[in-house]
């Protein structure tokens, strides 16, 4: 599935990509590399973007590495719920696109990515807030699942919309960084993204471990043998982090300072100073 992915990538936007750049690129001593580096990431949007950024991926390592533990043992959901749980991530990343649509007609994108961020938030809480109230179907009950699901495909289409909102926003901030330092730097930008994407991961997972840990849960575990208390540590713990990371990242996101008036401006701007030097002079 990966090299079939992977392929179908490539052959798709080979003919739009794969052309010689018509500058060929400066070849810079390290130190000035270095330094231009810095200059092109110290951009406040990105800045902004990058902070919002890390909180996110934090909590989607911790979320996708904790969720067996909490299917298994807090849910002890069956076979049955494994597959479904498969089922509703790729339904959620489908209701994503709908959501951005929607999203991007009606507001900035800054505020529709502060939205989505906050429903996303109240859905994937809602199931173990729920249940801390003894309003949620027990363990084994036939509505269990398809409850509990619903909500985690709500929650997860708004937070995939909220990243792919944000990934848009990284795309404006190309334009931003050429117009003050002349050139475009879309590949710094978005591997310096990336990076940081793969490390947050790790801390999610790294995360994980410690929240098992304060949870004091067993070793080779059984479900439904694991103690009550044990297990609500566990959910409790996982919220307290994920509520917190996703509220910090939330908050940065709010701050991003480039509207889309701004960018039209800017790209029209640009486009018509391309013109003005293309055009032949007498």
């Amino acid at each position: 599935l990966m090299i079939l992915a992977t392929s179908v990538s490539a052959w798709t936007t080979h003919r739009r990509l794969a052309r010689p750049d018509a500058a060929p690129p400066t070849h810079l001593p390290l130190g000035q590399t270095l330094r231009k580096i810095k200059t092109i990431l110290s951009n406040k949007a990105f800045l902004v973007l990058l902070g919002s950024s890390l909180f996110a991926f934090v909590n989607q390592g911790l979320t996708f590495s904790i969720t067996a533990y909490l299917l298994t043992y807090y849910w002890q959901m069956p076979q049955a719920g494994f597959i479904a749980y498969s089922a509703t991530l790729f339904v959620g990343v489908v209701g994503a696109f709908l959501v951005v649509g929607l999203l991007q007609k009606r507001m900035e994108k800054r505020t529709g990515a502060v939205a989505a961020g906050i429903l996303a938030l109240c859905f994937g809480v809602s199931p173990y807030l729920l249940r801390f109230a003894g309003l949620f179907p027990d363990n084994g009950d036939s509505a269990l699942i398809p409850t509990l699901f619903t909500l985690v495909t709500i929650s997860n289409a708004f937070s995939v919309a909220s990243m792919m909102l944000a990934q848009s926003m990284a795309s404006d901030i190309v334009e931003a960084s050429q117009e003050e330092t002349g050139e475009r730097s879309e590949g710094i930008f978005f591997s310096a993204y990336f990076f940081v994407q793969k490390c947050a991961t790790g801390i999610g997972l790294f995360l994980t471990g410690q929240i098992i840990g304060a949870a004091n849960f067993p070793a080779q575990a059984k479900p439904g043998e694991v103690a009550q208390p044990i297990l609500d540590n566990l959910a409790i713990y996982f919220l307290c982090v994920f509520v917190l990371f996703a509220l910090v990242s939330i908050s940065f996101i709010s701050r991003f300072p480039i509207s889309r008036a701004d960018h039209e401006a800017r790209v029209a701007a640009m486009a018509a100073a391309a013109a003005e030097v293309a055009r032949p002079h007498p």
